[in-house]
């Protein structure tokens, strides 16, 4: 980026590590804006994006793009078709892949907190055409993910009985979300905080509730101990595709038997990998957060940790007072409108006689995919404008407006850019049956996602050979390593052949019930062929660089402060305690 380098009286002396593995000591430096170009684009190493965001903000966001519809409604047609244990065992292993997946990119993004993170990791250690195919399908996957979403809010408002027109509900979800992320990061920041805080008093109530229910409370005062954890109702005696309601054709094929045991809990990963979507929220944070070298490690760590434990504990305790063979749970195949009444853990509210509750906890689950809505316009919005800063406004003028921000660090164009999709939702207002549009995008937007994880994989190994060579500017090893992750580069390849697996086979139903069903074959494999054909045109069309050898890798850090580190204070037991939960 043409431009001079100019000293800041103003700011603290840093080393920054530079390509050749040596450092710069000096004063942090600030970009000087060339004549002619808009000032967006020569601001500062930053761009203009405000650096606001501390471990409670990084945290909260992440757990808030993950905990929605995923684990509090579909958890129950995961349970239908894998039994109370297969349930369990899907949540545990596509956990183990996400864990995996975010400690290798965590690592990266704690090393070069960059703008656009998940386009620079593949860019800098595997080539440059991979780099913005993921950063277009990561960008189409939450730009979708709003059309998903706010689609799922408005079903799940139709579990009330309203006046109010699918329309004007959409849209008051919309004005809402945009209102929100328009504000600034630092507003943005703790809306999402107290949003990501709610939903985790939300999990871990429904789980004590349901230990509750499962040791007697309720009207009904049935204690059921691990009835339904006994082995008949363990796993499914069959993989069928069942449904509940009429005018559905795929019931002439059912797999009985232990591969079809196997098929129900393969089926139930696929859908829980939906859940997991979101954790890798993290990184794209990296460049707003105010103490990268600090915070990005720990909210690496925790965000799985706290996700992992809340999953693992829900689906448990609900699984023990919510059998496979419950006729309202969600079969796979399931015309229903997918409302809060469909919940398991509404299931079992009902099934214990506690009529007060179903209404509170469906209004809890309908603002759990409201905030969702919000993290997702955001993640789209941030990697529309990692995208733009990378381009050269003299090549691209018309795209470079996606690079502008406001005084405040709000990029304005990139934010309603990425609500271009949102009109999608509008289809069900037209008689579209909205729970097909929801089942279409959702299982779009998981395999989009587990595409752009498996590439992060893919550049993390890269990454790791890079640093093996003697010359690389870092050691994994040292003490000042901001950051290394557990079993690498072996959990790596986990990541990497996990979600593979789960791209291939998540769509294996198609080819067993009959009549075979165009629609649902485009929503399992559209995102692979999207990325094909967009990798193939970056390749061709935009870079024709080879792979970037393990000697040319680059490791430096263009942003300003990314070293600023906080101030280590004696706050004594409690307060220290509050702030490394809170930040």
């Amino acid at each position: 980026m043409p431009g001079t380098w100019s000293h800041s009286p103003h700011l603290e002396e840093s080393k920054i590590p530079m390509s050749d593995g040596h450092e710069f000591e000096g004063r942090a430096t600030r970009l000087r804006v060339p004549a002619g170009v808009p000032r967006a684009f020569g601001a500062g190493t930053h761009y203009d994006l405000r650096p606001l965001l501390v471990r409670r903000h990084i945290l909260m966001i992440s757990i808030s793009g993950c905990i929605g519809m995923g684990i509090l409604v579909t958890s129950g047609q995961i349970i239908k078709l894998s039994g109370s244990a297969g349930a369990l065992l899907s949540y545990i292993i596509t956990g183990f892949i996400a864990h995996c997946v975010i400690s290798s990119l965590g690592e990266m993004v704690s090393l070069i907190p960059e703008a656009g993170a998940m386009m620079e990791m593949p860019t800098r250690f595997f080539d440059e055409a991979l780099g913005w195919t993921v950063a277009v399908i990561y960008w189409f996957a939450y730009a979708m993910g709003v059309t998903t979403l706010v689609t799922s809010t408005a079903i799940l408002v139709t579990g009330w009985s309203t006046d109010v027109g699918q329309g004007w509900i959409i849209t008051a979800i919309l004005a809402v979300v945009i209102l929100i992320n328009v504000f600034g990061i630092r507003v943005f920041g703790e809306i999402e905080y107290v949003c990501g805080l709610l939903k985790v008093i939300l999990v871990v109530g429904l789980s004590i509730l349901m230990l509750a229910i499962n040791r007697g409370a309720g009207l009904k005062g049935r204690v059921y101990g691990i009835e339904y954890w006994k082995a008949q109702y363990r796993f499914p005696s069959s993989f069928s595709a069942e449904v509940n309601g009429t005018g559905t054709p795929h019931l002439s094929t059912t797999i009985d038997g232990s591969f079809g045991r196997f098929l129900g809990v393969w089926k139930g990963m696929t859908i829980a990998a939906f859940s997991w979507v979101g954790i890798e929220i993290v990184a794209v944070t990296a460049n707003e957060a105010k103490y990268p070298r600090d915070d990005l490690p720990r909210a690496t760590k925790r965000i799985f940790g706290v996700t992992f434990c809340l999953y693992v504990a829900a689906v448990f305790f609900v699984s023990l007072v919510v059998p496979y063979t419950d006729p309202d749970l969600l079969n796979l195949y399931d015309p229903r409108p997918t409302t809060g009444h469909l919940s398991p853990f509404v299931i079992a509210i009902k099934n214990a006689g506690m009529d007060f509750l179903p209404g509170f906890v469906s209004a809890a689950i309908l603002f759990a995919s409201w905030s969702t809505v919000n993290t997702s316009l955001f993640v789209a919005s941030r990697t529309l404008y990692g995208m733009a800063v990378k381009l050269d406004p003299s090549d691209y003028p018309r795209l470079s407006v996606f690079r502008q921000t406001t005084r405040n660090g709000v990029p304005l164009p990139a934010i309603f850019a990425s609500c271009i999709f949102a009109p999608l939702a509008y289809l069900q207002c037209a008689g579209e049956n909205p729970q097909k549009l929801l089942s279409v995008f959702s299982q779009v937007e998981t395999v989009t996602c587990l595409i752009v994880w498996m590439c992060q994989c893919l550049a993390f190994i890269r990454f790791y050979n890079g640093l093996q060579n003697d010359s690389a500017p870092h050691d994994r090893m040292s003490d000042d390593y901001p950051y290394c992750s557990w079993g690498q580069p072996y959990a790596a390849y986990v990541g990497l052949i996990g979600c593979g697996l789960l791209i291939i086979f998540n769509g294996f139903d198609i080819f067993i019930f009959k009549p075979f069903r165009e629609s649902d074959f485009f929503a399992a494999y559209l995102g692979v062929f999207v990325t094909v054909a967009i990798y193939a045109f970056a390749k061709f069309f935009m870079s024709r660089r080879p792979m970037v050898s393990t000697s040319a890798m680059s490791y430096s850090v263009h942003r300003e402060d990314f070293d600023r580190r906080r101030v280590m204070r004696d706050v004594g037991r409690i307060r220290g305690f509050l702030s490394w939960v809170f930040g």
